[in-house]
C-alpha cells in the first residue's frame, strides 16, 4: 500500500530501456495471469487507457521510457504507481525538470489520488508545487523541523519567510 517515486527518474524510478508499456505494468503484472499466462492482449488494453488517461505523449505503448521527455516519462511512472491504487504515495521532487503541461497533469493526477483517498507525502523545494498540492508543509533546516504552515498561511511567500527564517537560525 506504500509507493515512493523517486526524483532521480532515470537512475532510480524506471527502466529506460524497457517500453512504456512494461514500465506502466510491472507492478500490475499479477492481475494479468490468466491460467499460467499472461494476457498480452489485456495488458496492452490496460496500458493504452492508462496511458492515455495520463495524457502520455506520444502515445507508442513499444516506446522506450528513456526516448519520452522529463514530463512523460513522469507521467508514465506516476501512473504506474497509482494503477496500484495506493494508501501512501511517497513523492520526491516529482514537477523536477518537467515542461509547465506535463507540471499541471501531473499536479491534476496528484489531486486526484488524494481526494480518491490516497494519503500523499511530497518532499519538494518547488514552493509554487507546495503551495498547489499541499494540505500543510514541514519545512526543515539541518535535519530538523523548524515550522509547520498550515493551510491558513500556506503561500509561496509564507514558505520562503520560513525557510529563510530557518536558514538564518540554523
Amino acid at each position: 500500500g506504500v509507493v515512493w517515486l523517486p526524483g532521480d527518474r532515470q537512475g532510480q524510478s524506471g527502466a529506460g530501456g524497457l517500453s512504456v508499456l512494461d514500465n506502466l505494468l510491472v507492478p500490475s503484472l499479477p492481475k494479468f495471469f490468466r491460467n499460467g499466462r499472461l494476457d498480452w492482449q489485456a495488458m496492452r488494453s490496460h496500458g493504452q487507457a492508462l496511458a492515455e488517461a495520463h495524457q502520455v505523449r506520444p502515445m507508442n505503448p513499444d516506446m522506450k521510457l528513456a526516448s519520452l521527455s522529463g514530463g512523460n516519462a513522469q507521467k508514465v511512472l506516476l501512473a504506474k504507481w497509482l494503477n496500484t491504487r495506493p494508501q501512501l504515495l511517497l513523492l520526491e521532487e516529482p514537477t523536477q525538470g518537467v515542461d509547465v503541461g506535463a507540471r499541471e497533469e501531473l499536479w491534476r493526477a496528484i489531486r486526484e489520488a488524494a481526494a480518491a483517498g490516497t494519503t500523499v507525502l511530497c518532499a519538494s523545494s518547488d514552493l509554487e508545487q507546495l503551495e498547489e498540492l499541499c494540505d500543510r508543509v514541514l519545512v526543515f533546516a539541518r535535519g530538523r523541523c523548524i515550522a509547520e504552515v498550515g493551510p491558513e498561511h500556506l503561500t509561496k511567500q509564507e514558505l520562503l519567510r520560513q525557510c529563510y527564517a530557518g536558514a538564518v537560525a540554523a
